[in-house]
């Protein structure tokens, strides 16, 4: 899916996903198969069951990031000029959490972003 658009919404069983867009809000919902998400946008979505989930900031999103895989990897890369964030990260099972950023509280700016798995690893990293 390739879109400039007000509101993006995707939602597919299986199969591997790829969405790029510039929009208000993007919204992604997936069973199973690899999900890559890039772009610019306000607000992002992504729910997947038994996925590994890949989303690309270009530019700073401003209302919030929301990623979650019940059975995989999930990367969020984040462009250096964000101005920060307020990170809530969680993971069963031994999942290992990685941010490059370092702490969870980056910069000046309290976008909220949540990520989770139970199975997997969780990582924000610099674009």
């Amino acid at each position: 899916v390739s879109a400039c658009a007000n509101d993006v919404a995707v939602t597919t069983v299986s199969g591997n996903q790829f969405v790029s867009c510039d929009a208000h809000k993007v919204d992604v919902n997936v069973v199973s198969g690899k999900v890559h998400v890039e772009g610019a946008c306000d607000e992002w979505e992504v729910d997947a069951v038994s996925s590994d989930v890949e989303l690309l900031c270009t530019v700073a999103p401003t209302k919030k990031v929301q990623i979650s895989s019940m059975y995989g990897t999930v990367r969020l890369a984040l462009p250096d000029e964000i101005r920060g964030f307020v990170a809530e990260t969680s993971g069963m099972f031994g999942c290992s959490i990685t941010n490059e950023f370092g702490s969870n509280r980056y910069g000046t700016c309290a976008l909220p972003i949540r990520m989770d798995t139970m199975r997997g690893q969780l990582m924000i990293t610099r674009l």
